[in-house]
């Protein structure tokens, strides 16, 4: 029994005569009788019942048809995989990330991926959330890992990692004593936070406002700012623990939150955007 043979009975089955089966697939109606002579033969089954002008299926003959779909099915679903892998190597995949390369392992992952498809043209571009965002919608981007805590309806995301949010404290500050601490013991202090654009930003400013306070004096600027300005005295900040774990935190008290904030870190795409063969290749890596 060949491929060939299978798709000779779904014609036959789905155009209801051996002649207008013979038509369509441009064969003589004597050859692509015998085809399916020689498979039954070969099964030791009737497929078809003849006593009629008409190709009737025997009972044997439905349940072949419905199996011979699904394996005719999975055929080309195999060549397409196949054919998407080959294609991979001359292909490009465009990944963009914001700067947490050094946290979920994402930077021994990426190398992992490029061991694994070495002839793939992947680029990587670190950007920050609302150039992330842009060039996601308008296509540049084919992936983009990001924070998912406001999702876009434009996009799907595939999430792989939590985040957790802190409160970075100065050393000497009185709530350092604390083993955790509550956002309404907050909302007194000077907030030191990442821009106004960044989903950290937006998630604290959340959350605050939750506790029911929206926060009075806030100042925006890098991490490494926020960092060095709360180890000098000049106010708090709410980060994710991602956003840290790079820096010397010396003079600042890295606080836990007992409202336990946490953030998902996601792959999204275009939702209209169907995905490539590595592209769902990359993100089956980061879910392992």
């Amino acid at each position: 029994m060949t491929l060939e043979q299978l798709q000779y009975f779904v014609v036959i089955v789905e155009t209801g005569t051996f002649l207008g089966a013979a038509e369509e697939l441009h064969l003589s109606q004597s050859s692509l009788s015998k085809s399916i002579q020689r498979m039954e033969r070969e099964l030791n089954v009737v497929l078809f019942d003849r006593s009629g002008r008409s190709a009737r299926l025997t009972e044997a003959g439905h349940q072949f048809y419905n199996d011979a779909k699904n394996v005719l099915s999975a055929y080309t679903q195999l060549i397409s995989n196949l054919n998407q892998i080959k294609d991979s190597h001359e292909n490009t995949l465009k990944l963009g990330l914001l700067p947490i390369q050094a946290s979920f392992r994402i930077a021994s992952r990426l190398k992992q991926f490029r061991s694994a498809y070495p002839k793939l043209d992947f680029q990587i571009y670190e950007l920050e959330d609302a150039a992330l965002l842009d060039k996601l919608l308008d296509g540049t981007l084919d992936l983009a890992i990001l924070r998912s805590d406001f999702p876009h309806p434009k996009l799907s995301y595939f999430s792989f990692a939590l985040d957790h949010m802190v409160c970075l404290l100065p050393k000497q500050h009185p709530l350092a004593a604390f083993s955790a601490i509550s956002l309404t013991q907050l909302k007194p202090e000077a907030f030191i936070l990442m821009p106004a654009y960044t989903a950290v930003t937006k998630r604290a400013m959340s959350v605050c406002q939750k506790a029911g306070y929206v926060p009075e004096r806030v100042r925006y600027c890098r991490t490494e700012s926020i960092i060095s300005s709360v180890a000098e005295g000049e106010g708090i900040s709410l980060l994710m623990e991602s956003n840290i774990e790079a820096f010397s935190l010396n003079n600042v008290v890295i606080m836990p939150l007992l409202e336990a904030v946490r953030g998902s870190v996601a792959f999204a795409c275009l939702k209209e955007k169907p995905l490539s063969l590595p592209a769902k290749r990359l993100i089956e890596l980061f879910k392992k």
